[in-house]
């Protein structure tokens, strides 16, 4: 960990050697039962993971080892004790002295500054170097834009260094458990960038909190880094086996972890655009249908849960051959996409708004709404396209560009399938345009 923020490095300092206090009262408390002093043998594995106090780590995890298995002896316990007193004499040691402060767990070297002498003690490996990570002109490359960034870790002191050092960059939300990472992650007002997660805690570990990040839609694409004290190789390998896409160890330098995320975000950033072209028509700029199949399947299935009612607009240009064929494709082409936009336009606010289906047609999913809801959207459609009054060269039915909707109703006792529901607005389409065209036609209840 690299002390590049000294005020940062001394509040963790601090804070370590409080944490380091609460547990010796704690461990030597006569009364104490084994689940408390295992829950007190994480917490400190956890801070001194973060000060990198490496014979203090390994020490809480062969206590908690013996603990499981029954064999924590009171001698063993003492050894613990004496971990806890050094790391701590050292934290504030350090703390006071002034020096600028690195983990590295390569060496247990106390190396000083020139002005000052390092206190005598191998439990923290300590360098002068900062390192730096620097873009193409010099300077520390940052993100596009100001993304949020979820820090999940049953060790407050841990979370709030680490929040704390990434807040330079980004705004930052603390969970301080498994369960309440999935409500964070899993609300609609809360849109996150990146999730920071601690590997082993208590109630829920973070391998099941990954993975069911990764299963539910709304979090799936959300990348995961894990940040842990651990040196498994298998602990390693099941926290990428489970979705994560890194794994940082404790101690960490928050200039490189920083780093990391920036790249991470970047990759994130770059798949995201590449996925919303996937999904947008390239003419006209609205979702184009494979999107719309997406929205349909999650309305559907929300629609059966939730017993609401659900519809589909069906919209076709009319007579647009017969305009494609007089002006030509570029005028075929300004006409959808005028089309496009004046739909799009008048149903703003509602969800995924207006698809181009394909060709000349377009389609409109409308949740929620009743049926005379969809018959008032679908009649502000047909004036939308009448209000652009383009001539049309080769009139029919009207001297101007029209068009023809046909929409299917689903209520909440319906049971078709989303299949039955298209072919049902497609076949309220024909109707439509066998009746006159320029006119909406709904079926259903």
């Amino acid at each position: 960990m690299v002390a590049e923020d000294r005020e940062l490095y001394d509040r963790l300092l601090t804070s370590f050697a409080r944490d380091a206090d609460d547990v010796l009262g704690q461990l030597r408390a006569p009364d104490i039962d084994g689940i408390s002093i295992g829950r007190t043998l994480h917490r400190m594995r956890g801070s001194a993971g973060v000060v990198g106090a490496h014979r203090l780590v390994q020490a809480t995890i062969d206590g908690e080892e013996a603990l499981a298995n029954h064999a924590l002896s009171d001698r063993q316990l003492e050894g613990i004790l004496a971990e806890v007193e050094a790391a701590r004499e050292c934290a504030l040691q350090l703390a006071e002295s002034g020096i600028s402060v690195a983990t590295d767990s390569a060496t247990h070297v106390t190396e000083p500054t020139p002005a000052r002498s390092a206190p005598a003690a191998p439990e923290f490996a300590v360098r002068v170097e900062t390192p730096s990570v620097a873009g193409a002109d010099g300077a520390a490359a940052a993100p596009e834009r100001r993304a949020t960034v979820l820090v999940v870790d049953d060790n407050a002191t841990s979370a709030d260094f680490l929040a704390s050092a990434l807040r330079v960059e980004h705004p930052v939300l603390v969970a301080n458990s498994g369960e309440e990472a999935l409500r964070v992650a899993a609300d609609p007002e809360v849109a996150l960038s990146l999730v920071l997660l601690d590997l082993d805690m208590p109630t829920m570990h973070g391998l099941e909190v990954c993975r069911r990040l990764k299963a539910a839609p709304t979090t799936a694409r959300i990348p995961v880094l894990f940040i842990s004290a651990s040196r498994s190789a298998a602990d390693e390998e099941a926290g990428l086996d489970a979705g994560a896409l890194d794994f940082i160890h404790k101690p960490f330098s928050p200039s490189l972890v920083r780093a990391r995320i920036r790249n991470h975000l970047r990759l994130f950033q770059y798949e995201e655009e590449l996925r919303r072209a996937s999904e947008v028509d390239e003419l006209t700029g609205l979702a184009n249908r494979r999107a719309l199949n997406e929205h349909f399947d999650r309305e559907w299935r929300t629609a059966q849960r939730t017993g609401e009612p659900l519809a589909l607009l069906l919209i076709d240009v009319d007579h647009f051959k017969a305009y494609n064929d007089a002006l030509g494709h570029l005028a075929g082409d300004e006409c959808l996409t005028a089309v496009a936009r004046v739909l799009a336009s008048s149903v703003r606010g509602k969800t995924d708004g207006v698809a181009r289906w394909g060709g000349e047609e377009f389609a409109l999913l409308l949740p929620g709404e009743t049926r005379e809801g969809v018959e008032r959207v679908a009649t502000r459609l047909l004036e939308a396209v009448r209000s652009l009054q383009l001539p049309h060269p080769a009139p029919v039915g009207g001297p101007f560009l029209s068009v023809s909707i046909g929409g299917a109703f689903r209520d909440t006792k319906d049971r078709r399938n989303p299949d039955a529901l298209l072919a049902a607005a497609d076949e309220a389409l024909y109707r439509a345009k066998d009746s006159g065209r320029d006119r909406a036609v709904i079926s259903g209840n």
